[in-house]
């Protein structure tokens, strides 16, 4: 019985934490944004091979007719073909092979501003220091009476892009508010009424967005799709860190671990990734888990700085019986890594262990093809397995964890070479094995 309520209570403390990352996810920072004061110039190509210059704010009417009409309609992404249609978006573009300009995010500062708020480095994190490349992708003009661009998300340019930056120049102009989602919250970037200064905003490349209807004037903007890169280590201590113990998340799990009726045996808690990731892409696989955001970056850093062993896997959590042989339902395929997209005519093209033990806190939120091979029936046919990408972390029993100053659990944790094998429900930590099979539970 003593046993059963310390379990029931394991449970409940472990249902709460599935509340509180559920709810950090939705309210944690999705977006950020600021101003300038500066002037800007954009030089572009023009169709009689010359060059032609504006700056803004300062400019005269013909200039600014003169780059309007050296534009080309912007099209948008659907179904992997890049589509026209007014109706959905009204815009002109240059692309950024077309025109050049002086404004460089990274020497204003903003590179930096978004690299601490959106991808922050950690203190002592595995992850190393993290900060953020900005790569040019077009100059684009809204103008009204109904430039618009309706509610979508960014077909990422790249498998490691992790966010977008929308630089907008100072030009006058009525509407045409950019609206960014994520998790059923919104943020408002308004910036009309303001003419005499350039305002950004910065967003992760899996948030919708939508540009409003502009009423009057010229919205102009430039892009930049973000990426995640690591500095050398003689840069270190040239970058701003964030401290894990200022995150209401690290105070609630700190608390958990230090209980000893709190998975008193040792387990796995699985988490699945709130974020979009190409986890199955060969490129994003180098950089994961350095290239996490937001509320996964935090999860994996607090449980990792309090001494637990964090793992980024693929998760199938709805496998074919007839393919993997999987005759219990609560089943769980994990990736033995994360692996590129296997194309296979054999079942085991997908290395993966079958986990029975693992305690899910969070559902799944994004899937990515895993595993495509040929299925034979009256006719040839491609079937696809899916993941979802998912931290798993290793609790070691309560015999096993920090005692006393937490501030130094985390290296010495680290240096027990802990390591996760879920092949039939196990986790080996350390020398032992402790089995967290569901019956024995």
């Amino acid at each position: 019985m003593a046993k059963s309520l310390t379990q029931q209570a394991s449970n409940e403390a472990l249902n709460l934490l599935g509340d509180i990352i559920e709810a950090e996810s939705t309210s944690a920072t999705f977006a950020c944004g600021g101003t300038l004061y500066r002037s800007v110039s954009v030089r572009w190509d023009t169709e009689d091979s010359a060059t032609s210059k504006i700056t803004l704010p300062e400019h005269d009417a013909g200039a600014l007719d003169k780059l309007i009409t050296d534009c080309a309609p912007a099209s948008f992404g659907l179904d992997g073909k890049d589509v026209l249609d007014e109706s959905y978006r009204k815009a002109s573009k240059l692309d950024n092979t077309q025109f050049s300009t002086d404004f460089c995010p990274h020497a204003s500062g903003i590179i930096d501003t978004i690299a601490q708020i959106l991808v922050p480095s950690v203190t002592g994190s595995s992850l190393g220091i993290r900060s953020v490349r900005a790569m040019l992708y077009k100059l684009n003009i809204y103008s009204g009476p109904s430039g618009k661009f309706k509610a979508h998300v960014d077909t990422p340019r790249a498998e490691h892009q992790v966010a977008s930056l929308v630089v907008c120049l100072p030009c006058h102009h009525q509407g045409g508010a950019l609206l960014v989602r994520h998790k059923g919250n919104e943020t408002c970037f308004d910036w009309s009424e303001v003419a005499d200064k350039i305002q950004w905003a910065a967003f992760y490349s899996d948030c919708e967005h939508e540009v409003m209807k502009v009423t009057s004037g010229n919205r102009i903007t430039l892009t930049y799709n973000l990426f995640v890169t690591q500095h050398s280590e003689n840069l270190r201590s040239l970058s701003s860190m964030l401290d894990l113990t200022t995150l209401p998340l690290y105070g609630h799990v700190k608390e958990l671990l230090e209980n000893p009726g709190f998975m008193s045996e040792g387990g796995i808690i699985g988490i699945y990734c709130t974020h979009v990731y190409a986890h199955t892409n060969e490129d994003a696989i180098c950089l994961l888990p350095k290239a996490l955001k937001g509320i996964d970056m935090a999860i994996h850093q607090v449980f990792q700085s309090l001494g637990m062993v964090v793992h980024l896997r693929p998760v199938i959590t709805t496998p074919s019986e007839k393919d993997y042989d999987v005759n219990d339902e609560k089943v769980n395929l994990v990736g033995t890594d994360l692996h590129p997209l296997q194309a296979s005519n054999e079942y085991d093209g997908w290395e993966y262990n079958q986990a029975y033990g693992i305690t899910w806190i969070t559902e799944p939120k994004h899937e990515e093809p895993a595993s495509a091979r040929l299925a034979y029936g009256n006719a040839a046919s491609l079937s696809v397995l899916y993941s979802s990408a998912a931290l798993l972390v290793i609790v070691p029993p309560v015999r096993d964890r920090f005692q006393g100053d937490t501030a130094a659990a985390g290296p010495e944790r680290s240096a027990k070479k802990q390591k996760l094998d879920v092949e039939a429900g196990r986790a080996y930590i350390e020398e032992e094995v402790y089995c967290i099979a569901d019956e024995e539970q």
